[in-house]
């Protein structure tokens, strides 16, 4: 799995900072060296305001961080289409010629299907799982999806476990539910087929040409109960992915979901080893059915009538290592 990141980072923020965003970066970044990265291609844009002194220092911790395997490290963010185009090519394979015809070659095929990106735009989603194993479950799963594009939506974990039945009835495989949806939220790990389908293919006209996050290049009307046509939105119809959404929590942001209301889910803190993780049943079961049955304060919960199944609440016991999996209370 590769790292593409596309951030900017500054203190200058719609709400109250808790901590400095620039420490909140560096431990983000700080936690992805758990995972199981191959090549880091890193496009993170630091305000001015910070100074050269303290940018410098944190690049060059962000260097010592990945060492060999940081392969681009811009100091600028990408914004216009053809720099996210330029971005693409750099980071393809060497031999990558990517074919229009339909005829591609078996290496090209491979690298569409089952070369994986963790694709963001964010700098506040922290890898706080206890460890790699149901991640590294859902990569392998992803890579033997017979599906032309699938993703792991791996954070804002509530919210998305609620969403993944709003359309279609998920499928149960393993530790991970999988889900028929249309997302290009910035928050997904991604077959690199759809990196290139959202960056190639998908048209950015309504976005002016430029974006600094992808995650209105397709917005499925259903979901997100939108009208057909939509200022700055591409909004669709389609149904294009297989969403693999985990029976654990992997990641977080780093000041969780209260602007959805969710307030089960603790805030992270810095330094990183303040952070208490509590696994007790209780908490858990609070956690994954943090979104409420009806109602809720987000468009993915509007007319969405999917409750969690018990089955999935007794599985994520399972994963956190609870023998007894009786449920704490009744789930709705």
């Amino acid at each position: 799995m590769d790292l593409w990141m596309n951030v900017y980072v500054t203190e200058k923020r719609s709400r109250k900072n808790r901590f400095p965003r620039i420490q909140v970066c560096l431990y983000t970044l700080e936690s992805y060296t758990r995972l199981p990265l191959e090549n880091a291609y890193l496009y993170i844009e630091f305000d001015t305001a910070y100074g050269d002194d303290a940018i410098v220092a944190t690049q060059n911790k962000i260097r010592q961080l990945f060492g060999d395997k940081l392969k681009i490290f811009s100091p600028r963010r990408l914004i216009a289409h053809e720099d996210w185009r330029q971005a693409l090519r750099n980071i393809s394979s060497p031999g990558f010629k990517g074919s229009t015809s339909g005829h591609r070659s078996s290496d090209e095929l491979r690298e569409l299907k089952q070369r994986l990106i963790l694709f963001t735009q964010n700098d506040d989603h922290v890898f706080i799982d206890k460890d790699t194993d149901v991640l590294v479950e859902g990569l392998r799963r992803m890579r033997l999806d017979p599906a032309r594009f699938s993703t792991l939506y791996y954070s804002h974990w509530p919210e998305i476990l609620k969403v993944s039945g709003k359309l279609f009835p998920p499928v149960r495989r393993g530790s991970y539910v999988v889900a028929r949806l249309t997302l290009s939220d910035a928050v997904q790990i991604c077959n690199f087929g759809f990196v290139k389908f959202l960056i190639e293919t998908v048209p950015w006209r309504k976005l002016d040409e430029k974006a600094r996050r992808v995650d209105n290049l397709l917005v499925h009307q259903d979901l997100w109960q939108l009208k057909s046509s939509f200022p700055g939105v591409n909004v669709v119809k389609v149904i294009l992915q297989n969403i693999y959404i985990p029976l654990r929590e992997l990641f977080r942001k780093f000041d969780g979901y209260h602007a959805q209301h969710i307030h089960t889910i603790e805030s992270l803190v810095l330094p990183p080893n303040a952070n208490k993780f509590s696994y007790d049943k209780k908490s858990l079961q609070s956690k994954m059915l943090a979104v409420p049955a009806v109602g809720g304060s987000t468009l993915w919960n509007k007319n969405n009538n999917f409750l969690i199944p018990e089955e999935w609440v007794r599985a994520m016991f399972a994963l956190y290592g609870n023998n007894d999996t009786r449920l704490v209370n009744p789930v709705y």
